[in-house]
């Protein structure tokens, strides 16, 4: 904007009262400003996710949290760190005016702040698998399968704990497919280098004692020798192909292949 005033020749100065409003927040004195605060993610709170709050420009990372937190009334347990967004940049952990100035924020009206809560990472625990996972179908949402190199596909609940073990392939699963997941019933299809299409099916209620064993209901062998590579069902699941090593793919109607 002051270049803007440059432009229209030296007998135009900039307003004071304009250099102090587009002035970076470093270069003033520690102050109070209005901040807007708002989530885009869904939180386990009553209190309206959206709100106004006086903060300084001296408040770093944790600061905020604390501000997100009292505005929930979440400290009395425990305080949840947050991450945040200003303007739509991510603030690291770092004062505020020296994130303001080093993103060329200007404070003008109310600074916009976005916070979420942070994705937290996987807590690391003794893998199921026999070998390389070398296979997954993450498309039905109870659900997801994998497949292994030790011939064995396994499905995997939403917290992470293996409730089912297809076995019945003698080499390496290379590809998965769910079919057609209706309520708690399931068709899966697996392909593998031992040169044969598996069909299986499964009860995906709750189980009292898991993994359980599941053997397949149909083996298709029609593809030649070095292996099965791919397969993959149409959104239906009515239908679905698979591909070999020696460049050959065969459509299979499923209600067919599982008679």
């Amino acid at each position: 904007m002051e270049e803007c005033f440059r432009d229209m020749g030296p007998q135009f100065e900039v307003p004071s009262s304009f250099k102090d409003l587009m002035l970076p927040i470093v270069e003033m004195e520690p102050r109070e400003i209005s901040a807007r605060f708002f989530t885009n993610s869904e939180l386990p709170y009553r209190a309206s996710p959206t709100f106004n709050h006086t903060i300084s420009t001296t408040f770093t990372h944790d600061d905020l949290s604390t501000v997100v937190n009292d505005h929930f009334k979440s400290r009395k347990s425990y305080s949840r760190p947050f991450v945040f967004l200003i303007h739509g940049k991510l603030f690291p952990i770092s004062r505020l005016d020296q994130f303001l100035l080093d993103n060329e924020i200007y404070v003008e009206e109310n600074l916009e702040i976005e916070y979420a809560l942070p994705i937290t990472t996987m807590s690391r625990r003794p893998s199921e698998h026999g070998g390389s996972v070398s296979a997954v179908d993450g498309s039905c949402p109870r659900f997801i399968v994998t497949g292994c190199e030790d011939g064995k596909g396994r499905l995997w609940n939403d917290t992470g704990e293996c409730t089912h073990i297809l076995e019945g392939h003698t080499g390496s699963i290379s590809s998965v497919s769910i079919l057609n997941p209706l309520d708690n019933d399931a068709t899966l299809v697996t392909a593998s280098e031992d040169n044969t299409l598996r069909l299986w099916k499964l009860d995906t209620k709750e189980l009292e004692k898991f993994p359980r064993k599941i053997k397949p209901f149909k083996i298709l062998s029609d593809h030649s020798t070095k292996g099965v590579w791919r397969v993959a069902a149409n959104p239906s699941g009515s239908r679905f192909c698979s591909g070999s090593f020696y460049t050959t793919v065969k459509v299979w109607e499923t209600y067919e292949a599982a008679s």
